[in-house]
């Protein structure tokens, strides 16, 4: 079972420009920036909680890809900025991916692999959940990454 929406993923062209505009709107001052994937994505997470600190409640995160060979650098070709997924929190990523796979729930990842600072994700397949992609983070992302 999930414990609680971690974050909103929103594919974007420009990060400097998307944080810029998101923390204008939000109000938000805490960014926590990461490049993830050798390269391949620039992310930067806003929380929405209150006293928000990285990691602890849900969390905008702005991805900006950087070169081909990414689902996000697929979605921006395809259908520019947007919404790209939602992300769950839950206690045991193995466990959960275990009772999607004995549900016969299709999954783009069948073993958890590396998040963003230091978490595990996987991936439920598109097709499963109509109208956004859905992931699933477990542990609790670290504030860390390069400050700009």
């Amino acid at each position: 079972m999930i414990e609680e929406l971690d974050h909103i993923g929103i594919i974007v062209p420009d990060l400097n420009e998307a944080v810029a505009r998101y923390q204008e709107v939000l109000g938000v001052s805490q960014v926590v920036w990461e490049d993830y994937g050798e390269g391949l994505l620039a992310l930067a997470f806003l929380p929405l909680s209150s006293g928000g600190s990285a990691g602890s409640g849900p969390q905008i995160e702005l991805i900006e890809p950087r070169r081909p060979g990414s689902a996000a650098w697929d979605f921006l070709e395809t259908v520019g900025s947007g919404v790209e997924h939602l992300a769950f929190r839950v206690p045991n990523l193995t466990e959960t991916l275990a009772r999607c796979q004995a549900l016969g729930i299709s999954l783009r990842d069948e073993t958890p692999r590396p998040g963003a600072g230091g978490t595990r994700i996987a991936f439920v397949d598109k097709s499963a959940t109509p109208g956004c992609l859905i992931e699933f983070v477990e542990g609790l992302r670290m504030a860390e990454g390069p400050s700009r």
